[in-house]
């Protein structure tokens, strides 16, 4: 049994969770023991993390890799009309040299652009480099706070996954 907190996509009283295997299977259903009143979504877009490829900005956006253009078709009903937003490019400064075009790289490496934290309805931390996503942020209303995560992509995290925000003082909201 095993999954990591990063296939995890908490929003109010919902999860989506991302299940690839039969132990993230068993992980999950041990998590899901932890919290009988949240409503869980289970989908399967990436190998592992959802927030290399799909990341919910605030209530009614969603920030999304645009190696998945078709997401909302396996997104839960509740959540297919929210705003989906694509950043143009997520190839900053990557080396590809050697890499596969597959969905599972391209979710955990150049999806990390868009593994960013959404600190309120407004502010989301960046990374400086991630200039596709800072721009489409800047052109949707949001504050883009950039840092510098000079060594995430070695070891395929991003801002979302090195912070991993799970509790927070909010209401359990369902926003259907």
């Amino acid at each position: 049994m095993a999954i990591d907190g990063a296939n995890f996509l908490r929003i109010g009283s919902d999860v989506i969770v991302n299940i690839n295997s039969y132990n993230q299977w068993k992980g999950y259903e041990w998590i899901k023991s932890f919290y009988p009143d949240t409503t869980f979504h289970v989908i399967h877009v990436a190998d592992n993390h959802i927030d290399g490829v799909i990341i919910a900005l605030k209530p009614g956006v969603f920030m999304v890799n645009p190696a998945y253009p078709n997401i909302k078709d396996v997104m839960p009903d509740k959540f297919k009309n929210w705003t989906y937003i694509y950043p143009a490019d997520l190839t900053h400064n990557l080396d590809t040299k050697g890499m596969t075009n597959i969905d599972i790289q391209l979710a955990s490496s150049r999806g990390m652009d868009v593994n960013v934290l959404s600190l309120d309805e407004n502010t989301v931390v960046t990374n400086e480099l991630a200039y596709g996503v800072n721009d489409i942020l800047d052109k949707n209303g949001f504050d883009v706070v950039t840092t510098a995560l000079n060594h995430g992509e070695i070891f395929a995290g991003g801002i979302h996954c090195s912070t991993l925000d799970l509790i927070r003082d909010d209401e359990m909201i369902s926003y259907a």
